[in-house]
């Protein structure tokens, strides 16, 4: 988030703690369910896949399908030479320390899977929006500096990268 704010910006400690509490809530809600998956199918770990699926009965298929295609990309190339080249090239320059498997643009895969139907504005939009369900639903009290710094996180997600916003937490 610092990258997209003027030198002068700052951002609250407040701000920052809500952010990750409202990802660390949505994070719980599909792990909740993926787990529920996981026992219904009387195993021992939760999967990837178990993920994919808690995504799809959380009404978030329109994401799973893309997650699934980009999962099983994943499985086909990793631990490539290409793979590891690819990461670094996509992720501009940063060492290969800074490189996570989930850094991978995920928009560059919703793009490729619907080129005509799909920016990266709509992407960060779709977030936004359901972030801002997530929050009104799960979270118990909202004060006007919440509500005052999920505008101010709208506007730095429209302004930077949707994957910087997220690598950020």
């Amino acid at each position: 988030m610092r990258q997209v704010l003027p030198s002068n910006g700052q951002i609250t400690d407040e701000a920052k703690e809500t952010i990750q509490e409202c990802i660390s809530k949505f994070i719980n809600y599909v792990s909740k369910e993926a787990n529920e998956i996981r026992k219904v199918e009387q195993r021992k770990v939760i999967s990837a896949n178990d993920l994919v699926a808690a995504m799809s009965r959380l009404k978030l298929g329109h994401y799973a399908e893309p997650l699934l295609t980009y999962l099983n990309r994943y499985r086909e190339v990793e631990g490539t030479d290409d793979f590891i080249q690819a990461l670094r090239m996509r992720q501009g320059g940063y060492s290969s320390l800074q490189i996570h498997t989930d850094c991978i643009s995920i928009v560059d895969l919703l793009q490729f899977q619907h080129p005509k139907d799909i920016s990266v504005l709509w992407i960060q939009q779709e977030l936004l929006e359901f972030i801002g369900s997530f929050v009104v639903r799960h979270v118990k009290k909202v004060s006007r500096s919440m509500v005052a710094q999920a505008h101010c996180f709208a506007d730095l997600a429209h302004r930077c990268n949707f994957m910087r916003c997220i690598n950020f937490f």
